[in-house]
């Protein structure tokens, strides 16, 4: 009788551990940030697409990658004169296509007349090449937020990145 009184003692605070990691995970859920795919779009077009200041380079940071376009076609939405660099690699694309994948919480690059390059760093001039194509699909890439369809978030205000 006595065993069965400490088991139950036991019980308590096992509970109690299981609602307090119960609720961290759904506090955890709530600041998980959401975008939508057209969001992500937008977000990635205008990183592409920012002009710097005097002194400063186009385009912007995106992960360990240096992203720029001179501009966005209207009717495709494609980014045109599309260049991505990163340490001593270099591609340059006639036009992007920014594909988002829900699913996997990332995006790619559909890229259109490409040509990659890379640029020895003090090193052999064997370590040095140039590649082109055709076409070429950089990614999936991690967006680090939670993608969702359009549709899911329909009540939701999409507001444009500047």
């Amino acid at each position: 009788m006595a065993r069965r009184r400490s088991n139950a003692w036991l019980i308590l605070p096992v509970l109690a551990l299981g609602i307090i990691a119960a609720c961290a995970l759904a506090l955890f859920r709530m600041n998980t940030p959401v975008r939508t795919i057209s969001e992500v779009t937008r977000e990635v077009a205008a990183l592409a697409l920012h002009r710097g200041e005097s002194g400063q380079e186009d385009g912007g940071t995106l992960g360990p990658w240096w992203i720029t376009a001179s501009s966005i076609d209207p009717a495709s939405g494609f980014l045109l004169d599309f260049r991505v660099s990163s340490g001593q690699l270099h591609i340059a694309a006639g036009s992007a296509h920014i594909l988002v994948d829900a699913e996997r919480d990332a995006f790619s690059f559909q890229l259109y007349e490409v040509v990659v390059t890379r640029v020895p760093d003090g090193g052999e001039a064997a370590d040095a090449y140039l590649v082109t194509l055709d076409e070429h699909l950089l990614g999936p890439i991690p967006y680090g937020v939670d993608i969702v369809p359009d549709d899911d978030l329909a009540g939701r205000a999409i507001t444009m990145v500047d």
